[in-house]
C-alpha cells in the first residue's frame, strides 16, 4: 500500500471517534426547502432544523434566505429558553419575530440592492405578507389562543 495512502487512512482513523473506527459513515445529507418554480432554499420554509444547519456552515443562498435564517434563530432561541409567562409570552415572542422577519422580506422584495432576482422578489413579497399576517395573529387578543394552540401542536 502506498505510504501516502495508509498516512491518510490513519488520519482519517484517528479523527473519527474510537468506536466508529474503521467504520465507515455517511455524510450527513440537511434537507433544504423546495419552492418549484422559486428554487431551492436553505432556510425559508416550515421546519427548518436550524441548530443542524448553522453548526454544519451551511450559508444562505441569498438576501431572503438571510432572513429566514434570523427568523429560524428567533423561534430557536424561544425554544430553548423558559421565558417568564409560559407559552403565552413565546408565543408572542415568535409573533414579534414573525412580524419583523415578514417586514424585512418585504422590504428586501423592493430594496433594488438587494442580491435577489425577480422570481427570489416575488416569493419575498408573498412570504412576507404571510409571515406579517401570522405576526399579528399571535399578538392579536382575540387570535392568541388559536396561535397558542397551533403552537402546541407543531413546536
Amino acid at each position: 500500500m502506498n505510504s501516502s495512502l495508509e498516512s491518510k487512512r490513519r488520519a482519517y482513523l484517528l479523527a473519527q471517534p474510537t468506536f466508529l473506527q474503521g467504520v465507515a459513515t455517511a455524510p450527513v445529507s440537511l434537507p433544504t426547502h423546495d419552492w418549484g418554480f422559486f428554487g431551492e432554499y436553505e432556510y425559508l420554509g416550515p421546519g427548518t432544523p436550524y441548530a443542524l444547519k448553522r453548526k454544519a456552515g451551511v450559508e444562505p443562498k441569498n438576501d431572503l434566505d438571510r432572513i429566514a435564517m434570523y427568523h429560524d434563530s428567533q423561534y430557536s432561541w424561544t425554544a430553548q429558553h423558559t421565558l417568564p409567562g409560559g407559552a403565552m409570552v413565546t408565543s408572542g415572542m415568535r409573533g414579534l419575530a414573525d412580524y419583523g422577519a415578514g417586514a424585512a422580506m418585504m422590504t428586501a422584495s423592493l430594496n433594488p440592492w438587494s442580491d435577489l432576482t425577480m422570481k427570489d422578489r416575488a416569493l419575498a413579497f408573498v412570504a412576507g405578507d404571510v409571515l406579517m399576517i401570522q405576526g399579528i395573529l399571535r399578538l392579536s387578543p382575540p387570535t392568541m389562543l388559536g396561535m397558542l394552540f397551533l403552537d402546541w401542536l407543531f413546536y
